[in-house]
């Protein structure tokens, strides 16, 4: 376990009064200490402190900070203690805690009674994304490959490593170019290369381009037949891609993917429709009391499958999450986000 910021947290109040810009910004009381002397959080396999943030009249707020690398919404408490030793928490060290929208209460107690509450806020870098660009990608004028910075697709690394990934709108392409775009726009990746006949499931290795500085990235490939079927009956709503990068080597890895629900509450593997007005899958259908999984079936056999289920990560769900429970019977519709990696969601609505 890897302590990242060791400091107590008498220190760090010190070190936030010493670094303001001027003298009036110290507080009026030198040996102010802040109400929860300790807090260690583990947050991903690693040891944080939350530190305490000012008001702006110099006095201590109810408010951590707890700045992270990689966000998640669970985490173990490793330390919590107060400045004064009267006071007990509806949290204790060893607790695992949940963040909701990144915020984490915590109750301050003396006696049995409430003496005051905190709230430790979770801040991080917002994961590294890529821009994807397609030859259909027009502006008003009709002119190819734009981007448009008001609705793009992307694709995104959770892991904040060389692994990015997302699912990409192809259902209007047919033998479009298409490329990736670093998210400061100054280089984009493309490839002078397609399959024929068509694939359900491509690689290739992207090769760097300087970004002409027009807001058009022309692309010589890949292309290839993005909304293929090869003749398959379940595949209902074809041209949604799952993209692999390593932007470390420029692989790509691209897999024409067809959404389902699968598990007891379903009974079979039965397919969602897409929406390329909304990006969202959906399906409408009786569910049984049971529960479900977001399972694609391959357009060709032998090609990569994916699966998404509950996830207490940063995502509402991911890959080897748990099943989502139904209690009751009855007539539901399910819908599918994927548009916002790696941020992916889902709604269950009972008709």
């Amino acid at each position: 376990m890897k302590l990242k910021y060791a400091a107590s947290l008498l220190v760090a109040s010190f070190t936030l009064a010493a670094t303001s810009c001027s003298d009036h910004d110290f507080p009026k009381n030198p040996t102010l200490v802040s109400p929860i002397s300790g807090l260690i959080i583990e947050v991903n396999g690693e040891d944080y402190t939350a530190l305490p943030s000012l008001t702006d009249n110099g006095t201590f707020s109810d408010t951590y900070l707890l700045s992270v690398k990689i966000p998640s919404r669970t985490a173990t408490i490793v330390q919590l203690s107060f400045s004064d030793n009267t006071l007990t928490s509806d949290i204790q060290a060893g607790d695992e805690v949940t963040f909701e929208d990144n915020m984490l209460a915590i109750t301050a107690y003396r006696n049995g009674s409430v003496v005051d509450k905190y709230c430790v806020e979770m801040s991080f870098n917002p994961p590294p994304y890529y821009y994807f660009i397609k030859s259909s990608d027009k502006d008003a004028d009709g002119n190819r490959y734009y981007l448009d910075l008001d609705n793009p697709q992307t694709i995104a690394s959770g892991t904040y490593d060389e692994w990015y990934e997302g699912y990409v709108d192809l259902t209007m392409s047919n033998w479009d170019n298409v490329g990736l775009i670093t998210s400061d726009l100054e280089t984009y990746y493309d490839y002078n290369g397609g399959p024929w006949p068509a694939l359900s499931y491509y690689t290739w290795v992207g090769t760097a381009k300087s970004t002409p500085g027009t807001g058009y990235y022309p692309c010589d490939g890949p292309w290839n037949d993005w909304t293929v079927t090869n003749d398959n009956p379940d595949i209902v709503s074809p041209g949604v891609w799952h993209i692999s990068f390593n932007s470390s080597t420029f692989e790509v890895y691209m897999t024409e993917t067809q959404w389902c629900v699968s598990g007891s509450a379903v009974g079979s593997l039965t397919p969602m429709t897409f929406s390329s007005d909304t990006r969202t899958w959906s399906l409408s259908t009786y569910l049984s009391a049971g529960s479900f999984l977001f399972e694609t079936t391959p357009v060709t056999f032998g090609n990569p499958t994916f699966n998404l289920g509950l996830s207490s990560g940063i995502s509402d769900i991911a890959s080897g999450g748990d099943e989502i429970e139904i209690a009751q019977a009855g007539q539901y519709t399910i819908v599918l986000d994927l548009s916002n990696p790696p941020y992916y969601t889902y709604s269950l609505t009972q008709n």
